[in-house]
């Protein structure tokens, strides 16, 4: 919302909705959401009824007073002298300063500084604002070089200061920068960002938006942003915006952490705030690149390129040529929707499964794997794999050789964010899902090692705390191998014998098991060949977690149909068929009665509440989109999981910090697992400490005070494929 488009406020007012009517009036499947807004637009629409009568209470005068926007080092000096003043008064004068940079760059440790942003709230209510210039526009400096140095030595000394509270929106990033020009942030102990997401985790994030539903400022997010293209913002429009994040970051603080402690979740968004600044540190770290692993045009001993760069380029070469071949065009390039669409629909003859918003064939992600479900030909198979393969080196060619983002430090600084619904850690390029071949160009330096545990189950362990389901909590507490098991009560089929998927527990529960669920003696059944026992175990284990989301049988057939081995890109099970999904449909639902009463009672009571909140997190979820029923059953489980694995954490990086100063240091969070790199000397304390913490009951999970989300093994190595 909007009001007044001139600098000081003016009487004219221009209403300007939060969100953008057409982005509004999409419907239908392919826009995911919109009812969540219904909440802005009545916002929106009794705002412009009340600024219609009244003034807005929007006030930026301070903005424009001189020396705000283009100060000398005796400003710089007068606001930092005046805000170490309030600093020495302690907590009791309430003072927080809040901060806010504008950079050239989406990647914090890659972008130009341009200004930073500062600005506080006296005890009497009034508000100090500074922008600091570091560039004009055009790209030239600011300052001399002496009054530069000056400048950068008073902003660093306030801003690392521990006993001055700081607030950023999106702190993550703005410390990142600072860190990089040699300021290091003190003090950041709340971060409006994460208040709305624990506030509300379904709606959008941005300063825009929360300071549009929160407030009466003028519309302030008009001007272009990104990149170099800042740089040609005249001096007086980007230095004024910075300063308005800055004051809007001021004004919404109150309002959200008023909001957060109503809703008695302020223990969460103190977590939240203290995981990104735990992986904040990881991002600085960073993850050594061995550069012979990426780039050896060495041939292996499988006669492709031993470097992940070349052998990734070989791969997409081979698929485009193959491509080309099936087209009967050296000219076919997939990388164009037309040339793509053809082969596809008028050469190939395959139906189209979806389309775009235009109503032409897509030819998405989401597409290809419909597409692979109606491949019947050879031809047709063939293609789609060619396609799968280029595709796929294409993208990691992209993001993890040519696009990694290496600093002179020969490292990689992946930015992590707290913004998924579920509480989950996200990280941008995607650090998470990485295939082997990936992870085997990360490594650490000599005299270190990677650290890794990864928790055994934790989904499916939580859903049987949850649910209360007999079978798998039997099994859990027996220390069952539950997959070997399933096969076994599901299918009828035995593990090899002295395979490592089946011990004399597992072996003992199955002999009383397969009797009463099946009716039939343990050594009667069938014995899995040692080359069919992996797809097998790997088919039901998929079917298992795919069934506790409430996943129909068209849904799990589509999953288990598109699974693709992360090494190879092969399909893994190409041949089921949906007949026989729907009968193991039939026999999960007989064999874990206890999850699909479960669905049943979480999908009544969060209907009935209009919310679900996670036992473990205490986290939210308003389902403000609608009541649906994937989004149910699977939010809880993510959430709880989330909410262990947040909590651990931080308690294993405390306990690292103790005994280590901080040597020792989290440098990815995989949901749930974990990986550190660590001295060596320290590196069997580090695996112990994490199995450990991780592995330690819980208290707070109904009727099961002592449940545990165990780890299942301690790994190490000097590379990330290792772990």
């Amino acid at each position: 919302m909007a009001a007044c488009s001139g600098r000081p406020l003016c009487n004219a007012v221009i209403i300007v909705p939060t969100l953008a009517p057409g982005f509004l009036l999409k419907s239908g499947e392919e826009f995911k959401g919109q009812a969540k807004f219904s909440e802005t637009v009545v916002g929106d629409l009794k705002k412009a009824a009340r600024m219609m009568r009244s003034q807005p209470t929007w006030d930026e005068s301070e903005i424009w007073k001189p020396g705000r926007l283009f100060p000398t080092v005796a400003d710089v000096e007068d606001f930092c002298r005046e805000a170490h003043y309030w600093a020495d008064f302690g907590p009791e004068s309430g003072v927080l300063l809040a901060c806010d940079v504008e950079t050239t760059g989406e990647h914090p440790l890659e972008c130009q500084l341009i200004c930073v942003g500062l600005g506080f709230r006296r005890p009497d209510g009034t508000v100090r604002l500074l922008n600091v210039p570091i560039l004009s526009q055009g790209g030239y400096r600011y300052w001399t070089s002496g009054d530069e140095q000056r400048v950068f030595e008073l902003v660093a000394k306030l801003l690392a200061r521990a006993n001055l509270a700081k607030v950023f929106h999106n702190g993550a990033f703005d410390c990142a920068v600072l860190y990089a020009y040699g300021i290091e942030v003190q003090g950041w102990v709340y971060d409006t960002m994460q208040a709305h997401h624990v506030v509300d985790g379904e709606l959008p994030h941005g300063l825009g938006y929360v300071g549009s539903t929160l407030l009466d400022i003028r519309y302030w997010k008009d001007d272009v942003k990104g990149g170099e293209g800042w740089l040609n913002l005249s001096d007086h429009t980007l230095r004024s915006y910075n300063l308005r994040d800055v004051k809007v970051t001021l004004d919404i603080t109150p309002m959200l952490h008023q909001r957060v402690v109503q809703l008695g979740l302020w223990t969460l968004y103190q977590q939240e705030v203290a995981m990104c600044r735990l992986m904040l540190r990881a991002t600085l770290r960073g993850m050594l690149i061995d550069t012979v692993r990426r780039d050896s045009r060495a041939i292996a001993k499988d006669g492709l390129p031993a470097g992940l760069g070349p052998r990734l380029e070989y791969k997409q070469n081979v698929a485009l040529a193959n491509l080309r071949q099936i087209a009967g065009s050296g000219t076919f390039d997939p990388q164009k929707p037309a040339h793509l669409q053809y082969l596809l629909f008028q050469q190939l003859g395959f139906p189209v499964v979806m389309q775009t918003a235009t109503g032409i064939p897509a030819t998405n992600k989401d597409a290809l794997v419909l597409l692979a479900l109606a491949a019947d030909t050879a031809v047709q198979k063939d293609a789609l794999r060619q396609l799968v393969d280029f595709k796929t080196a294409q993208k990691f060619k992209s993001t993890f050789v040519d696009g990694l983002g290496e600093l002179a430090d020969g490292r990689f600084h992946p930015s992590w964010k707290m913004l998924p619904v579920t509480g989950r850690l996200a990280s941008s390029p995607n650090f998470q899902n990485l295939s082997k071949l990936i992870k085997a160009i990360f490594m650490v330096l000599s005299g270190r090692k990677l650290v890794g545990v990864d928790l055994s189950q934790a989904e499916l362990r939580y859903v049987a705390y949850l649910s209360g389901e007999p079978s798998l909590i039997e099994m859990y507490k027996q220390k069952v191998n539950v997959h070997t098991a399933n096969v076994a009560l599901r299918l009828g089929v035995r593990a090899p014998s002295g395979h490592k998927d089946i011990d004399a527990v597992t072996e003992q529960y199955l002999i009383n098991a397969v009797l009463q669920v099946r009716g039939e003696k343990y050594t009667d059944l069938e014995e899995a060949s040692k080359e069919n026992w992996k797809p097998i175990r790997t088919l039901i284990k998929n079917d298992e977690f795919g069934r506790i989301y409430g996943a129909t049988d068209e849904t799990v057939y589509k999953v288990i149909r598109s699974k693709r081995d992360p090494e190879t890109n092969a399909l893994l099970f190409p041949d089921v068929q949906l007949d026989e999904v729907e009968a193991q449909g039939v026999t999960w639902k007989q064999q874990r009665k206890g999850i699909v009463t479960w669905w049943k009672n979480v999908q009544r009571e969060t209907r009935m509440k209009g919310y679900y909140q996670d036992p473990i997190s205490k986290r939210i979820q308003w389902y403000r989109d609608g009541f649906k029923m994937n989004e149910m059953l699977n939010r809880p489980v993510q959430s709880g999981v989330a909410g262990h694995m947040n909590e651990r954490t931080l308690e294993v990086q405390e306990i690292f910090d103790r005994e280590t100063g901080g040597d020792c240091l989290i440098v990815q969070q995989v949901h749930d697992a974990l990986n550190a790199d660590a001295p060596d000397e320290y590196a069997k304390r580090a695996g112990q400490v994490m199995q450990d913490t991780l592995s330690r009951p819980r208290t707070d999970i109904p009727g099961y005070p002592n449940a545990v989300l165990p780890v299942d093994e301690i790994t190490m190595g000097t590379h990330l494929d290792e772990v």
